[in-house]
């Protein structure tokens, strides 16, 4: 989402991770993409994918996260981004494994790309999976799951209501309705939808949310001002 398209939907409070003055909370819900930036070590041998990524996410997220740890925040992530996490350290894995058979870059490998090095390189696969389950088990050391309802009925109105009034994908949804639904409302992301959910204080280092952020608060000045 650019500057511009997101402008007009900005509800969040946004907190700049990057800035010296930048506040520390209690209790924060991690999202996916921090803990793949904070965790995952062979993101560099993604071959010229990598290359294209902004640095500023391996360079402030984890650093964040660290100072969150030592000043004893509570850390909470979903259990659907557990999920996601997994699928995309595997992808990450795969995209390593694609390269290193193939020659062509990880961006271009398909889904039948990933089934098809599964069963040629089984070997090769096992010890993908043996490392997903060494990042798996520092995570579940660190986090602390977000509880789920036990009212599938309560938990799908909750989603829906959340999806609703956001402009996220489903698996945001999910943590922005459990989040709301636990009274956690620190979120730390790259995510620029985030920005989109009212009632959270969206912690980030992504420029483009930031300086949205930035010119919606200089227009609200400057309209008070015509104002007065």
């Amino acid at each position: 989402m650019s500057k511009a398209s997101l402008s007009p939907h900005l509800k969040a409070e946004i907190i700049d991770i990057t800035a010296d003055e930048c506040p520390i909370e209690d209790s924060y819900l991690i999202d996916t993409n921090v803990l793949y930036f904070a965790y995952y070590d062979r993101y560099d041998q993604l071959g010229a994918y990598s290359l294209r990524t902004p640095k500023y996410q391996k360079q402030f997220y984890p650093k964040f996260l660290e100072r969150l740890l030592d000043d004893g925040a509570t850390l909470r992530i979903h259990p659907a981004v557990f999920l996601e996490l997994l699928r995309t350290m595997e992808r990450s894995e795969m995209g390593i494994l694609y390269y290193a058979k193939t020659g062509k870059d990880s961006d271009r490998l398909s889904k039948e790309d990933e089934k098809n090095l599964r069963r040629a390189y089984t070997a090769e696969y096992r010890r993908i999976v043996g490392r997903l389950s060494s990042y798996a088990r520092s995570v579940v050391k660190t986090f602390i799951f977000l509880p789920q309802s036990e009212d599938i009925e309560d938990y799908a109105f909750r989603l829906f209501r959340a999806w609703q009034n956001s402009l996220t994908d489903v698996v945001d949804a999910i943590q922005y309705a459990d989040a709301c639904e636990a009274a956690l409302h620190c979120v730390l992301s790259d995510d620029s939808d985030w920005a989109t959910c009212d009632g959270i204080r969206f912690f980030t280092a992504n420029r483009q949310v930031l300086d949205a952020a930035k010119d919606v608060g200089s227009e609200e000045e400057h309209n008070e001002e015509e104002k007065a």
